[in-house]
């Protein structure tokens, strides 16, 4: 896999782009459970999704993109029970600047609440 590929290119582009490599033992997913967690929900969403359907690739794509979007839009940290506090905070909001990637239907309020 890494044949040919030069090191230090490798090496000036990650420092360009400020890519920093974190390697987890091999056959030892207990070790990044936070990313396996991850995997095993997009797995079970694309199970659901999928079944034993053979999808074309364009297929295949949209299904991948539905999971990437509903994957990131799970809350981190706490859902807000108040509903002045505003929407809870999730991936999404910092990907696509926004919670999904609806635009939002209004009438909006006006309010002084800085999250809403």
């Amino acid at each position: 896999m890494i044949q040919g590929l030069d090191s230090d290119q490798l090496r000036e582009y990650c420092t360009e782009r400020r890519i920093h490599w974190i390697f987890t033992t091999p056959a030892a997913p207990n070790q990044n459970g936070c990313a396996e967690a991850l995997v095993k929900s997009c797995k079970r969403a694309l199970k659901k999704a999928i079944g034993e359907q053979v999808l074309t690739p364009f297929e295949l794509y949209t299904c991948l993109l539905e999971v990437g979007n509903l994957v990131n839009q799970r809350p981190i940290g706490r859902v807000p029970n108040d509903p002045d506090d505003g929407k809870y905070l999730c991936p999404n909001d910092m990907l696509l600047g926004r919670a999904t990637s609806e635009v939002p239907q209004g009438p909006f309020n006006d309010t002084k609440n800085p999250r809403r």
